[in-house]
């Protein structure tokens, strides 16, 4: 049998969990309004890419196509399609002077990053967990 303490701990960490599926949840929901209003919603895939960007960015990274395919555990002929429709959105930027396609450095747009700093902001995800 529990102690107080016992129940008093599981049931603060189920709040808890339940205030980080909330916020993950309004994430998504805005992330669906502000990338695309009235539009097919981005793919988890998608937004995992803009998510890595985001973070170089602030990092002062750089990433290549081939990094972001390894992030997300993406085929190369998969990750291009998504990075294509993000090319095309305006989301992503590609400086493809390599040769090689996966050396192409890849960047998020200044319009996307924005967003997303934005989203994160709304969601305040760090504050409620």
């Amino acid at each position: 049998m529990k102690d107080s303490g016992e129940m008093l701990a599981e049931a603060r960490a189920a709040r808890r969990a339940v205030r980080i599926a909330r916020s993950l949840l309004d994430l998504r929901r805005l992330r669906d309004l502000a990338f695309a209003p009235g539009a097919t919603p981005l793919s988890d895939p998608s937004w995992y890419i803009l998510l890595d960007l985001f973070v170089a960015r602030q990092c002062n990274e750089r990433l290549t196509v081939a990094d972001l395919f390894a992030a997300n555990r993406l085929a190369a002929t998969t990750g291009l399609r998504y990075l294509s429709v993000l090319e095309r959105l305006g989301h992503v930027e590609m400086d493809q002077r390599d040769r090689n396609p996966g050396d192409a450095r890849i960047v998020i747009s200044d319009e996307a990053n924005a967003m997303i700093a934005e989203l994160l902001v709304q969601t305040n995800l760090a504050d409620r967990s």
